[in-house]
């Protein structure tokens, strides 16, 4: 965990902390939660995430104001996720439907 720049007593943080971030990172971007719901921008870190799309990649595919949204927010999410020390908690897509796994990733 220390290669990837995690002290060793990092933090997990599931999916209500998860979406409780973006709302955060959401708040400080002056981005009205009503327009840009928090459970939807992160699903959209998420998914980008699952497909190892970093924030910067990320940012170089923006086609709307809304992609334009997220990328912000994913850039801010991963540096705030990182800045606490903090993983996440991912279910990894295989196909006998294993359990949940604790995997911090540094985008």
């Amino acid at each position: 965990m220390q290669r990837l720049g995690y002290r060793s007593n990092f933090t997990i943080y599931d999916q209500a902390d998860q979406v409780r971030l973006t709302k955060q990172v959401l708040e400080e971007l002056e981005k009205d939660p009503k327009r840009f719901v928090p459970r939807g921008i992160h699903a959209q870190i998420s998914a980008a995430k699952n497909q190892l799309v970093t924030p910067a990649e990320y940012a170089e595919r923006v086609a709307s104001f809304y992609d334009q949204t997220v990328a912000e927010t994913y850039d801010l999410y991963q540096r705030r996720l990182f800045a606490s020390n903090c993983g996440r908690l991912r279910r990894p897509a295989d196909a006998d439907g294993a359990g949940a796994r604790a995997l911090p990733r540094r985008a």
